[in-house]
């Protein structure tokens, strides 16, 4: 896997950038590059189509158990 895949997988996990850097031992300037980077596509995307932004899987689990009771 690309070491930026596993960068972004871990920022996703709610690690520090420099919880990143020392578990992929890679610079702090190459962190900060990928994050700025996938926050900006992010942005990007959500700006152009909201109406596809879906909520997690968990909260949709526990709206159809609530409507079944």
């Amino acid at each position: 896997m690309k070491v930026h895949l596993l960068a972004l997988a871990h920022f996703k996990d709610s690690l520090s950038r420099a919880q990143i850097v020392k578990a992929l031992k890679v610079s702090r300037n190459s962190v900060n590059k990928w994050v700025k980077t996938f926050l900006k596509k992010v942005w990007k995307d959500l700006k152009r189509n909201p109406a596809q932004v879906d909520q997690p899987t968990s909260l949709k689990d526990n709206e159809n158990n609530s409507t079944s009771l």
